[in-house]
């Protein structure tokens, strides 16, 4: 199987392989609710690629378990095969590989001429190997098991390349949409800091007319201080004109 990146350190092909082996699982037909009844389910990993840059063994497992060790239950197992010991494991003899091992070298060498020789030797010491090499000749020696697996291959191809047409699509949309919303956020904000001095000379509008107010509070007293004054002063003109009195 392909990598999908070294950078993320192979998480994708992780990820993929517990939401593939947690479907398999709780997907079985016929089971009821009765979990104890369930078949264990293996996801099994053939990889072109060391997945752990800190390094892995030929067959890795892995199931449910605590960070101590202790093994929750062992209903599902992921198990990843590292097709790229298969150079080295050829360099030794077919009665001394082990049968993990010769499908290793059937799998992962099964078609480089330079391994032909080793191929064969395998196949006719392990029957199971022979019985896929033999399914394998028998697909490409027929015309139409060739055209076939042709016309599959190609199906999966253009498939392949519409999903990722439609992934590039659907993130160049995405981020036109993340570009959008960032401009409408400018554009709130703005309109926040608009909103903000708006209100700034509304306050500083409604404190003037305040003090306009206040001052107009102001004269009106003074006029009619001065008014009373006036209205004292002609009493007093009055009374010095009754009295005979002159200024």
């Amino acid at each position: 199987m392909i990598g999908d990146n070294l950078q993320n350190d192979h998480e994708n092909i992780r990820w993929r392989s517990v939401f593939n082996l947690c479907d398999l699982h709780s997907n079985q037909a016929g089971r009821g609710l009765d979990y104890s009844k369930f078949a264990r389910s293996y996801q099994v990993v053939l990889c072109n690629y060391r997945v752990f840059s800190d390094g892995q063994d030929l067959v890795e497992r892995y199931t449910f378990r605590t960070a101590g060790g202790k093994e929750l239950c062992d209903a599902a197992t992921v198990i990843l095969i590292d097709l790229t010991y298969a150079k080295e494991i050829a360099k030794k003899p077919v009665n001394e590989m082990s049968n993990i091992e010769s499908w290793v070298v059937f799998f992962a060498l099964g078609g480089d001429p330079k391994y032909s020789s080793v191929i064969a030797e395998i196949t006719r010491a392990k029957e199971g190997i022979a019985v896929a090499n033999e399914t394998l000749l028998s697909i490409s020696q027929s015309p139409e098991e060739r055209a076939r697996f042709r016309s599959r291959r190609i199906w999966l191809q253009d498939r392949e390349h519409e999903q990722a047409v439609m992934r590039e699509t659907l993130e160049e949309l995405e981020k036109k949409d993340a570009e959008l919303a960032y401009k409408d956020a400018e554009i709130a904000n703005k309109d926040a800091e608009l909103a903000g001095k708006d209100a700034e000379l509304a306050n500083n509008k409604a404190e003037l007319a305040g003090k306009d107010a206040e001052l107009a509070n102001k004269d009106a007293e003074i006029a009619n201080k001065k008014a009373e004054i006036a209205d004292k002063d002609a009493e007093i003109a009055v009374l010095r004109a009754q009295l005979g009195m002159t200024q």
